[in-house]
């Protein structure tokens, strides 16, 4: 079982090194959080104004994750609520994490773009501490796929 977790986490490394580089090298200079990882904590916003954009955190609504210092049956998931306005117009994805894990390989389309969740941190330490919202720390990714 560890053998496969550590299989999963490095496709999902060598991935996301992928969708960066690649997501590097076709960013415009005016789209600096387009097509890049970027961080938000439970509650912040950023704006992409080439794209008429802002992203924010809304919300985790689901943090089952197994706490690392208990064995449990089920590894548990994370879920985090993002919300795009873009234009005018409100889109919202709901991204959640591996089984057990602070990363994530799910992402979901909103209107033209692509939203994908890198990682939710931090992970739950220990059992009987609730998290506080604001510890929460999103790695994320607004993507524009090419036409064609």
């Amino acid at each position: 079982m560890k053998a496969y977790a550590m299989a999963v986490i490095a496709v999902l490394a060598a991935s996301l090194v992928f969708i960066v580089a690649q997501g590097a090298a076709e960013a415009q200079s005016s789209d600096r959080q387009l097509n890049k990882f970027f961080k938000l904590k439970v509650g912040q916003s950023i704006s992409i104004p080439s794209q008429d954009m802002t992203v924010t955190f809304a919300e985790v609504t689901e943090d089952s994750r197994c706490p690392a210092d208990v064995q449990c049956i089920q590894a548990g998931q994370a879920t985090a609520s993002v919300q795009i306005e873009q234009a005018g117009e409100l889109g919202e994805a709901s991204l959640t994490t591996l089984p057990g894990s602070i990363l994530s390989e799910d992402s979901q389309m909103v209107g033209d773009y692509v939203v994908i969740m890198h990682s939710l941190r931090p992970y739950p330490a220990e059992a009987g501490s609730p998290m506080d919202e604001s510890d929460y720390v999103l790695i994320m990714m607004v993507a524009k796929p090419r036409a064609g």
